[in-house]
């Protein structure tokens, strides 16, 4: 009867250290998911805010281009700390829009991680979708359509 004891307790121990490993092992598999989901987050908002920035700087010699961040906020009815604050952290979707229509680009440009191109074009009746500059010669290259620069 004493052996039949000790098998049931190294069952019964066995099982709850399998158990504390399984718990320890989902509460890491969270933690490390938790570290990934804040590194795209912090990621996306550095992308945005240079995109931002990038754009600004890019278009201020244009009618209706910006010449700071400052006017941009200001165009978007933000205080420039505000929009700073926004840029660095986690902006709202309203935000992000209301920053798109003002640069007059579209909400995917600013988190692209590089200046891209993006629209439709109509080639011979057939409407072909860009979203790089790579994409749009291979498109137009396809036609046998060449552009000059």
């Amino acid at each position: 009867m004493q052996i039949f004891k000790q098998k049931n307790y190294d069952i019964l121990h066995f099982f709850a250290i399998l158990f504390e490993y399984i718990i320890i092992f989902h509460y890491l598999c969270r933690k490390i998911s938790n570290m990934a989901e804040e590194q795209e987050r912090i990621a996306a908002s550095v992308l945005l805010e240079n995109n931002v920035k990038r754009i600004v700087e890019e278009n201020k010699n244009k009618a209706r281009g910006y010449r700071s961040l400052a006017q941009l906020a200001e165009a978007i009815e933000m205080s420039a700390p505000s929009l700073t604050h926004a840029l660095k952290h986690n902006p709202s979707l309203s935000t992000i829009q209301k920053i798109a229509d003002a640069l007059n680009v579209s909400i995917a440009s600013l988190f692209y991680d590089e200046k891209k191109v993006e629209g439709y074009i109509s080639v011979d009746g057939s409407i072909m979708r860009f979203h790089t500059e790579e994409e749009l010669k291979n498109a137009l290259a396809t036609k046998r359509i060449t552009i000059k620069a």
